[in-house]
């Protein structure tokens, strides 16, 4: 299992940040198809699942969903996510990219910095 620790931040660099965590299994047994990543951010348990290709330029385009019930204490309804990232070492141990708010919330449609680190 793969462990992330990171931040969500606003574009601009000046806004609000949130912590976020990313976990998922070893790539090397997916086969370009994340099935079983998990995210936790902002209080709410996502599931993962998406594409990404080889190791040396690796990219990932994710897909992240949590049900209001796992802990949307706001009553926006459930969540998803748009997540682009990229391996900036190209080992995987930094990942930066976007992640844009496609439903749940008041933030639908805004687009958001996500930088994580192994560990």
């Amino acid at each position: 299992m793969f462990n992330f620790n990171g931040n969500v931040t606003d574009l601009s660099g000046i806004g609000e940040t949130n912590p976020a965590t990313l976990t998922f299994d070893d790539l090397s047994q997916q086969g370009g198809q994340l099935k079983n990543g998990k995210m936790q951010y902002y209080g709410l348990n996502f599931t993962v699942t998406g594409s990404y290709t080889a190791k040396t330029s690796r990219s990932f385009n994710l897909q992240a969903k949590a049900k209001a019930s796992d802990g949307d204490e706001r009553g926006h309804g459930d969540s998803s996510l748009a997540i682009s990232l990229k391996s900036s070492d190209g080992n995987d141990n930094n990942l930066d990219g976007t992640v844009k708010v496609l439903a749940g919330g008041p933030n639908v449609g805004k687009t958001y910095k996500m930088n994580f680190a192994r560990g």
